[in-house]
């Protein structure tokens, strides 16, 4: 890609994404260290995806009528606010599950504003025919991120301690909102005629009706992929965090490796989908065949479990992580289908609504399915047999989705609708 733009927002996304996966890895450890729980842990994970729900599509109103320089900037520096407070309660000793909580579920909430304006500014910087290969090198650049923050907050969160890692990730922030200052970005900003709160309302309104009336293809596309990230993202963010550190008891570098292999795990997805043989695959028509390909890839996790296996605990936590990788590459690519489908298909000043919709829609049954795992992770314990079981019965639903997949898009080819 040429544009200048564009690359300032690839950067800006590498310094966003390490300085969250900094935090987040940093703020796993500390918090499984103090309690040992997957439920506490859990309920933390959870909380954090709510905003997402709710802020998720007021994000995408302020994307299309605001100045979005002025918006990254903004969210850029709030979080390095939030997290210089965190690193002063680190400092004084006086840090509470609770407070960390309100800080991730915060920062979480400028993370869900900052994601519809990177969306909704991509297609007014590249190309309608490059819009598929910009959203692959920004998932590539968000997993280049994800896999350096983890295998880097390994060897710190050992070598310098939380405090200097959260510092760290404060003054990255600050170095992100400096940057976008050099953006020149097309503004077509509305303002808030008549009022913020009816102009909310009244884009909602348009927002929902738009992807359940005018193109309900796009609702039923984010619908599929919020059921599917229900059961691999329970497992990425509430499993792997708890069976690694509790159950497994592997040490804080091999969990950095891990974190860094499933970060990587999106780098692949997106490298993969960006070659001129996958594109063509990469609509919504396809979704069915692409959620059984994931059924597939994630069977080793619960492979990973089985006390028939007789695996050393380093080995499960190897296989179990192989399985994870192959099952979150496939999911980047269900998101760059969900993506190209909005960016190719609604209208400019639709773009940041329906992005911030239906990213709420795919959200939405996350934090209910990581509060379960907690629960039922903490009930079984290290029960290896009870543990496969959970894994298998996850795949099982995802199975099912495919299946139901395949039967609706019958239906509605006999009924002459169109695809994507």
């Amino acid at each position: 890609m040429k544009s200048k733009d564009f690359r300032i927002i690839l950067f800006t996304q590498i310094v966003g994404i390490l300085c969250s996966g900094l935090l987040n890895f940093a703020m796993a450890l500390h918090v499984l260290d103090l309690t040992g729980s997957a439920t506490i842990f859990s309920t933390i994970v959870s909380i954090s995806f709510i905003p997402t729900i709710i802020v998720g599509p007021i994000g995408g109103i302020l994307a299309d009528r605001l100045p979005k320089k002025k918006l990254l900037m903004i969210a850029d520096t709030v979080k390095a606010c939030l997290v210089i407070v965190l690193a002063t309660a680190l400092f004084l000793g006086i840090e509470t599950i609770v407070l960390i909580g309100v800080i991730l579920t915060v920062m979480i909430t400028f993370t869900t504003v900052y994601l519809p304006i990177v969306a909704a500014i991509v297609p007014s910087i590249v190309d309608k025919e490059d819009l598929v290969k910009a959203n692959s090198l920004v998932q590539s650049v968000k997993s280049l991120s994800r896999f350096a923050a983890p295998a880097v907050g390994g060897i710190l969160f050992g070598l310098v301690g939380i405090y200097q890692l959260v510092i760290g990730v404060a003054v990255l922030y600050i170095i992100s909102a400096m940057t976008n200052f050099f953006l020149r970005l097309p503004e077509n900003e509305k303002g808030f005629e008549g009022g913020i709160f009816k102009a909310i309302k009244d884009d909602l309104g348009v927002g929902f009706t738009y992807i359940l009336k005018t193109d309900p293809r796009i609702f039923e596309l984010a619908l599929t992929v919020g059921l599917i990230a229900m059961a691999f993202f329970s497992i990425l963010t509430v499993a792997l965090p708890f069976i690694g550190r509790v159950v497994l008891e592997v040490t804080e570098f091999q969990f950095g490796i891990a974190q860094a292999v499933t970060g990587t795990a999106a780098l692949f997805g997106a490298i993969f989908a960006g070659q001129k043989q996958v594109r063509r695959f990469l609509q919504p028509k396809y979704v069915n065949h692409w959620t059984f390909v994931s059924v597939l890839v994630s069977i080793p996790i619960s492979l990973s479990m089985l006390p028939t296996l007789g695996l050393p605990n380093i080995g499960r936590f190897v296989l179990f992580t192989v399985g994870l990788f192959f099952t979150m590459a496939t999911f980047t690519i269900f998101n760059i289908i969900k993506m190209a489908a909005i960016q190719k298909n609604a209208p400019a000043d639709m773009v940041g609504k329906a992005t911030a919709i239906t990213m709420s829609i795919t959200v939405i049954p996350i934090p209910i399915m990581q509060r379960l795992m907690g629960e039922v992770l903490d009930l079984v314990g290290g029960n290896f047999s009870g543990l496969a079981m959970i894994f298998f019965a996850l795949t099982f639903f995802v199975f099912c989705v495919g299946v139901v997949k395949v039967f609706w898009g019958r239906r509605r080819s006999c009924e002459g609708e169109s695809v994507i």
